[in-house]
């Protein structure tokens, strides 16, 4: 009986050591099935428009149940997800606190999800959420307990914002030197050598200089660029400060800075704009006029100002 067994036993475990040899040539995907889903997962909205006006408002709510008690006795950790349908990009996964089952999530915060995840703004594209119970602690290994929902998400329009209609005051203006310019060049979508805003060279205006958009209603801004004048002597701004506020009055003290960055050099003689572009992040500020104040120039006092581009939410 004893050498019966030792034989069986020989046998069995000859089978399960030579089975990966003689398929060495394949890959082998082993997917461990979960138990059944007890948590049932749930989403406030099966579809969801985003909205400027409730950017910091809870957009979507997730809920779910306690899981299975585990066999192994382990303590279960719950983790959500968020990601394309089949997460082939997600979000990195959450754990959640002890006790917690619920999960939201800001306007805001799922329009900046769902970009980081491959869905562009202003698009409409179906979102896959995932709540995972693990106890890998306990005496033994389990199975998870999984439970997914899926919703419909249509994100913000964020992009360049449209400058028509947009009104532009200075602080002074003079002839350009080169066909085209004035104040009104600095959004006029034409980025030329020849066409840019110069302060009030010919009678002597000092620094600091301002330009003050007028975007006819309150936008929310995310970032700026800025291009300098770049023929001859015009590259020579140095410093670009910005402010958001709803008032056109240089003066007003409501004026809130929302941006601030330097040209590393003054450049000369270079039919370029490449060298002459300033890129400014935005924390999501919110306002109807954008000032934007030069203190500095690498000649001073002499500006000026090709063009500014908004990006926002249109």
């Amino acid at each position: 009986m004893k050498s019966y067994k030792l034989h069986t036993y020989l046998l069995v475990l000859g089978i399960v050591l030579c089975f990966p040899g003689c398929k060495d040539q394949d890959d082998y995907t082993i997917t461990i099935d979960t138990v059944a889903d007890g948590m049932h997962l749930a989403v406030s909205a099966e579809e969801i428009v985003l909205s400027e006006d409730r950017l910091d408002e809870t957009a979507i709510t997730f809920t779910w149940g306690e899981a299975q008690p585990r066999a192994n006795h382990g303590v279960i950790t719950y983790y959500f997800k968020l990601g394309l349908p089949g997460f082939p990009q997600a979000m990195e996964k959450v754990e959640m606190a002890p006790g917690v089952f619920t999960y939201s999530i800001s306007h805001w915060d799922l329009n900046v999800l769902a970009f980081s995840v491959g869905i562009p703004y202003g698009s409409t594209a179906q979102l896959e959420a995932e709540v995972i119970a693990s106890s890998d602690e306990g005496e033994f290994f389990v199975k998870p307990e999984i439970s997914i929902t899926t919703f419909t998400l249509t994100t913000l329009p964020i992009g360049t914002l449209d400058k028509t209609g947009w009104e532009v005051t200075a602080s002074s203006e003079d002839s350009p030197y080169y066909e085209g310019g004035g104040k009104n060049a600095v959004i006029d979508g034409i980025i030329t050598s020849s066409n840019c805003w110069i302060h009030g060279w010919t009678y002597g205006a000092q620094l600091p200089h301002w330009i003050i958009l007028d975007m006819k209603s309150p936008k929310t801004i995310l970032g700026i660029i800025t291009v300098r004048g770049y023929q001859w002597n015009n590259g020579i701004t140095k410093s670009l400060r910005y402010f958001i506020g709803n008032s056109a009055d240089p003066n007003d003290p409501s004026w809130t800075e929302i941006a601030y960055g330097e040209y590393p050099s003054a450049v000369r003689g270079v039919d370029s704009p490449e060298p002459n572009t300033l890129s400014l992040n935005v924390d999501r500020e919110t306002g109807q006029y954008l000032k934007l104040l030069i203190e500095e120039s690498f000649n001073p006092p002499d500006a000026t100002i090709c063009e500014i581009t908004v990006y926002g939410i249109n």
